[in-house]
């Protein structure tokens, strides 16, 4: 199926019921669907878990016209057979948090004057069986976008995301006061779904999708080498991956908040001012919400979106950032943080290895021009091995090219080593 097919049977699923009843939702009752249609603003790559579009709309409201346009986020109906319920996990996930989980922090923060959540507005969901949407507002009018992957973010908008990040994890501490995680995970199952849990095949299917990759990074590191010791861990580690997972994700901890779980260039958009100085951040994309230590959303970040040199020499001042956004939050409360910054800073290098298997799983993705990104609906079972080959061979020829790629390459490995993590 040729992507446009693709992309056009997902749009079938968006019907004018679904419009009309997220036009309502934003403007109120009395506002009257005049038109719509469905407009795709994503690149090649942009569609990993789910399939994102937006629907342009025209309305009238006490005489008068308007238009609007939302982002629809579809799940996908076609696609791996083996990825098809860890999909379906991932966009329930997100429903219930744009739904249920978000609101709940948003109350909490509302109680104590605090600022809402840096998230889009959820305006409708259809949870009906294959047709599952979500409409959401579209930020673009409001002047965000995502920062360049390939650049590596900066110290300024480092700062900005983990700050908006800090007020995400303390509306939860917050929350947990009130309902707590164990709670909230009885309450809504997909709360505690994750990659190690979500089905009975989960293992297998984890090891799948993550042993691949890890073993396409040994390859990587073999051919430049001098790395034996971070190739020696990505060999032993691809066949536990699971066990290594669930311990890293292990919610039972002083340090557990409501993570954002997928925190890193692609799933963070900014808002800039007239000399183009980053003012606002908003987070995007809550498909692996969960609960787990605050520092598997800082390594996950720090490890996938930064260069090294940025990591290296800011790592202390964006660690304090977070801490001290946490703090404030707390005592805007009137409460107290569990734990000190000095704490924050350990807890960090205990997750070191979550930060540091995703940026091997996402590695190719962060490096790759778009034009070299698979089309994932496309693959089959089957092709899966060529395909994995082909990307090594790409992501190799990419790191020789590119100094700049090599370097932020190796650099996460170097860090890692320089830490004791091998």
């Amino acid at each position: 199926m040729s992507n446009e097919a693709w992309l056009k049977e997902h749009h079938s699923q968006i019907e004018e019921r679904h419009v009309l009843a997220t036009l309502k939702a934003d403007k109120g009752d009395e506002a009257k669907l005049v038109s719509w249609s469905v407009v795709d603003f994503t690149e090649k790559g942009d569609n990993y878990a789910t399939v994102v579009t937006s629907v342009e709309v025209s309305y009238t409201l006490r005489g008068k016209e308007g238009n609007v346009t939302y982002v629809v986020k579809v799940c996908p109906l076609r696609g791996l057979e083996s990825m098809k319920a860890l999909q379906e996990v991932f966009f329930g996930k997100e429903t219930l948090f744009y739904k249920k989980i978000g609101p709940l922090m948003n109350e909490i923060l509302v109680e104590h004057d605090i600022k809402p959540l840096p998230i889009p507005k959820f305006f409708y969901n259809s949870d009906e069986k294959g047709r599952e949407l979500v409409f959401l507002e579209d930020l673009r009018p409001k002047g965000f976008k995502m920062f360049d992957r390939t650049v590596g973010m900066d110290a300024r908008h480092s700062v900005m995301l983990l700050e908006a990040l800090a007020t995400f994890h303390g509306a939860s501490l917050l929350l947990n006061e009130k309902i707590s995680f164990k709670k909230l995970g009885e309450r809504y199952p997909y709360l505690s779904m994750d990659w190690y849990n979500f089905s009975e095949n989960a293992e297998q299917m984890l090891l799948e999708m993550f042993e691949p990759c890890m073993q396409t990074t040994a390859d990587l590191l073999h051919s430049l080498g001098g790395y034996s010791e971070a190739e020696k861990w990505v060999l032993e580690s691809k066949s536990v991956v699971c066990q290594k997972l669930a311990r890293l994700l292990d919610p039972n901890g002083p340090y557990s908040v409501i993570c954002h779980g997928d925190c890193w260039n692609n799933n963070i958009l900014f808002r800039y001012d007239e000399d183009g100085n980053p003012v606002e951040v908003m987070l995007i994309d809550l498909q692996m919400s969960r609960v787990a230590s605050l520092a598997t959303d800082l390594n996950y970040f720090m490890m996938t979106s930064l260069t090294g040199e940025v990591r290296k020499t800011n790592e202390q001042l964006f660690l304090k950032a977070y801490s001290q956004k946490l703090n404030s939050m707390m005592s805007s409360a009137g409460k107290r943080l569990p734990f000190t910054f000095d704490d924050i800073v350990r807890e960090f290098r205990r997750k070191h290895e979550y930060g540091l298997i995703f940026a091997v799983m996402i590695g190719f993705i962060i490096m790759a021009p778009k034009e070299e990104i698979p089309d994932f609906h496309e693959i089959k079972e089957e092709d899966i091995p060529k395909m994995v080959e082909e990307i090594k061979e790409k992501t190799l020829e990419l790191i020789k090219k590119n100094p700049l790629l090599k370097s932020r390459f190796l650099a996460t490995f170097e860090y890692m080593l320089e830490h004791g993590v091998f």
